[in-house]
This record gives structure tokens, sequence and C-alpha cells, in this order.
């Protein structure tokens, strides 16, 4: 079983403007599905941000999970979630700010 720690964004769907951010209630409902799983997310403008363990991703997406790409959204979040992306660690975004 894997501890490592990744963070992951989800982007909420808003009601009819793409620009505009997601209804809170929207918000809430996706935030309730991934609090079910014992993940803990944040509310922010454009939907959630997530933190879990490898395993418990892999667990709840059924696939394998790399940084800083996206997965495939579950059937349950259809229709209120645009888009779930694995964000890089933080020692790769300081490596490519150090050109390494």
């Amino acid at each position: 079983m894997s501890l490592e720690t990744m963070n992951f964004d989800v982007l909420v769907l808003s009601d009819d403007d793409p620009l505009e951010p997601p209804p809170p209630a929207r918000i809430g409902e996706v935030r309730r599905w991934f609090r079910w799983f014992g993940i803990s997310c944040e509310p922010t403008t454009f939907g959630l941000a997530c933190r879990a363990t490898r395993s418990e991703l892999v667990s709840m997406f059924g696939e394998s999970i790399e940084f800083g790409r996206e997965v495939a959204i579950p059937a349950e979040l259809g229709g209120l979630v645009s888009q779930i992306t694995v964000a890089p660690p933080p020692t790769m975004l300081s490596d490519r700010w150090r050109g390494v």
C-alpha cells in the first residue's frame, strides 16, 4: 500500500457560462462524494483542491495514477465535473522553475 500523498484538482461545472464559478451547492455535492471515500477536499473558486494517497486514488478511480495527468471522471460525477487532474509534486514544479 502506497502512502505517497498526491494533490489533485477537480473542476466543477458551472451552470451556463464556463467563465463563471460553479454554484456552491454543486461544489458541496461533489465534495460529499469525495468525503464518502475519505478524501480531504477544500472548496476553491473553480471546484475543489483535494489530497489523497496514491492507493486511495487508484482504488477510487480504478486506474494507474500519474502526476500531471487527468483521470477518468467517475459516472457518479458525470454532469457535475469537467476535469480531474493530479497535480505534479512540489519538487517537480521547483525543478521546472530552476531549469533542471
